[in-house]
């Protein structure tokens, strides 16, 4: 290789220019607001959580409605995975009915087809309390009870699946 084509033999790090480039870099500093006196609501690019609250904007309001949903798709999606797991655990019982004692076969399977209707209706019901709005002061009473009894259902499913684990 002679010393030209060194001279002309590019490295991933060392890139030739291009006219296209000079320009761009022109109009870059054509457009630069370097002297423009800008007040910047971020100059040091923090992130947005940890900037102090802006006083001219009113506080923010939690909103019962989006937190409600948020909560009703949580609770929804560990009632998915409790399905989940009842069912492949009652297709290992019917699978396997022959390895396992017959005494507790009819609890097992009873069990888990029990827990499964019940997290299937516990989703039913939050799914239709995920549509009520809660900022009507008189489905309150409509609301409150139905969480209450989502509750209730919830702490059921709960000791249904501690017998089926035992089992």
């Amino acid at each position: 290789m002679s010393d030209q084509d060194r001279e002309n033999a590019t490295t991933p790090m060392m890139t030739p220019t291009t006219e296209y480039q000079t320009e761009k870099e022109e109009a870059y500093r054509a457009t630069d607001c370097s002297d423009k006196k800008l007040k910047l609501k971020n100059p040091l690019k923090m992130p947005v959580a940890l900037l102090p609250p802006d006083r001219n904007q009113p506080p923010m309001v939690l909103d019962p409605n989006i937190y409600s949903t948020k909560k009703t798709v949580m609770t929804i999606l560990c009632l998915i995975i409790i399905i989940m797991a009842n069912s492949i655990q009652l297709k290992y019982v019917i699978k396997n009915s022959v390895a396992i004692t017959q005494q507790f076969y009819s609890a097992q399977v009873g069990l888990g087809i029990t827990s499964v209707l019940l997290a299937a209706s516990i989703g039913f019901v939050l799914m239709y309390s995920a549509r009520l709005n809660y900022n009507d002061e008189y489905k309150q009473r409509k609301i409150d009870f139905i969480n209450n009894t989502v509750m209730i259902l919830l702490f059921v499913l709960c000791i249904l699946n501690i017998f089926i684990v035992y089992f």
